[in-house]
Order: C-alpha cells, then sequence, then structure tokens
C-alpha cells in the first residue's frame, strides 16, 4: 500500500541509512492507524505502481490520513501524474506544518527544515 500524493521519509533507502524522522513517521502511522481500524481507501485514475503496490487515499472516517501525515510535518507533497486527487490537501496540510514549524520543517528536527 502507498498513500497517494504524500513523500514520508524511509526508514531504509536502499543502501542508504533512513531518513530523517523516517522513524517518526512509520510511529506516526501505526498510533493513528492501528491494526483492526477500519478505514476507506480512495482510489486515483492508477490504481497500482509499478511495484505492484495499491495506491489510495487512505480514510478514517471522514480524515484523510495522506493530509494527516503532511499536516504533522512527517510527509511531503509529491505528485506523479496522473494520481492528483489528493494533491491539493496534501499541499494545505504540508504548508499549515510548514508554517508551524513542524516535523520535517522544524529547526531543530536537523532535517534541514
Amino acid at each position: 500500500m502507498r498513500l497517494l500524493n504524500i513523500d514520508a521519509p524511509e526508514l531504509h533507502h536502499g543502501t542508504q541509512a533512513q531518513e530523517c524522522l523516517g522513524p517518526e513517521a512509520t510511529a506516526f502511522l501505526a498510533r493513528r492507524l492501528p491494526e483492526g481500524t477500519t478505514v476507506t481507501l480512495a482510489f486515483d485514475r492508477e490504481r497500482e505502481d509499478r511495484y505492484g503496490r495499491t495506491l489510495a487515499g487512505v480514510y478514517e472516517g471522514d480524515s484523510l490520513v495522506n493530509a494527516e501525515i503532511a499536516e504533522a510535518g512527517l510527509a511531503l507533497p509529491v505528485l506523479f501524474e496522473p494520481n492528483d486527487r489528493f494533491y491539493a490537501a496534501v499541499v494545505d496540510a504540508s504548508d499549515d506544518a510548514e508554517r508551524a514549524g513542524r516535523g520535517l520543517f522544524d529547526p531543530a528536527s536537523g532535517c534541514g527544515g
């Protein structure tokens, strides 16, 4: 599963070390969506990426989790055409995180924010 329109730091990136705030991004999703949480998947034009992962917006109730992780400053907006359905919401959420200095945008994080 890949959440559309976000680029979250990786725990590991090929042969490179984990990216800044990778563990925090993973922990955020684990807390936000513990095993057994009922979610709704919303799809865009492409339903799978080239690796066979499902591409979706993830809703828990009325809340778009893709945007929530961006609002926490733990993911950046990314656009891989033609999948733009959630992009505006993720950009708005990321802008809020940047204004507030959260996560990747916090100078104290050491991520270059």
